[in-house]
């Protein structure tokens, strides 16, 4: 898109696109259909695939708009690293976010780092520590209540190529005989989790000598229900649990690093 816009602008005679075509289009004709979009336009709110990092056109219309707003040496840079390609992490728009934010490092990184930010979450890719931190260790879990449901990102905002893992804690009081569910659900941005409970001491809770941790296997589909985690258990004591959200540990490439999740309490 960036090249056809190029070329319009000038060397008009060697475009094939029609000099009524706005520079943001993109057509492809490949399948009997066309496929048509406009990277500089509203898109509808209402589909998922125009958003996250899993969204070709996001992806797409954060280059674009990087490079309309005149940030191109900044997103060429970025992209011929030798970060981005020496990273132990698969290259992906989490390794691009990181590198550029590395990078970042002339009289414009401000104004740079303020767009990338801005685009980045025009497209609910969100790459940032979420409300409740910090809220790695025991005492700064948040408190969950059953029937409460919220939302936070596994977002390790560590030094380039860290292979730490962005820990979330909730707290939650468990009474003898009552059944409770923890359940992640609402995965975005590739995220895929893991779930284990926790005592007062920071050990995981067995129940009949099964640890309580659920990791589902990763997947190479955008089958969430692979990637989302559950547990449900019936409390044999009274005191307070942590509910402990990572990363999943066993990512396919298909997977994110990072992601947003939904976290949720129920009691019956």
């Amino acid at each position: 898109v960036a090249v056809r816009a190029w070329l319009q602008s000038n060397i008009a005679t060697a475009s094939s696109s029609a000099p009524s075509m706005p520079d943001g289009s993109y057509v492809d004709t490949r399948n009997s259909s066309s496929l048509f979009f406009d990277l500089g336009a509203t898109t509808d709110t209402s589909k998922d695939c125009y958003y996250y990092a899993n969204s070709e056109y996001a992806v797409a219309r954060i280059l674009w708009h990087m490079d309309r707003q005149g940030y191109i040496q900044g997103l060429f840079s970025a992209v011929t690293s030798p970060l981005l390609w020496g990273s132990l992490n698969p290259i992906s728009l989490e390794t691009l976010w990181d590198v550029w934010l590395t990078a970042a490092t002339a009289a414009s990184a401000t104004s740079e780092r303020n767009a990338l930010i801005a685009n980045f979450q025009e497209r609910r890719v969100d790459f940032t520590p979420d409300t409740y931190e910090p809220n790695d260790t025991l005492a700064t879990a948040r408190l969950l209540t059953p029937g409460d449901s919220v939302s936070g990102n596994l977002y390790h905002a560590g030094t380039l190529g860290s292979t730490g893992t962005d820990i979330d804690l909730f707290s939650f009081d468990v009474t003898v005989g009552t059944h409770f569910v923890v359940e992640t659900s609402e995965l975005t941005n590739l995220g895929n989790t893991r779930l284990r409970v926790l005592d007062a001491a920071g050990s995981v809770v067995s129940v009949l000598g099964v640890p309580l941790v659920n990791d589902d296997a990763p997947s190479s589909s955008d089958n969430v229900a692979n990637k989302a985690s559950r547990l449900e258990f019936a409390a044999a004591v009274s005191e307070r649990y942590f509910a402990e959200i990572t990363t999943s540990p066993k990512l396919s490439r298909q997977e994110g690093r990072y992601g947003g999740y939904t976290v949720r309490l129920l009691a019956y």
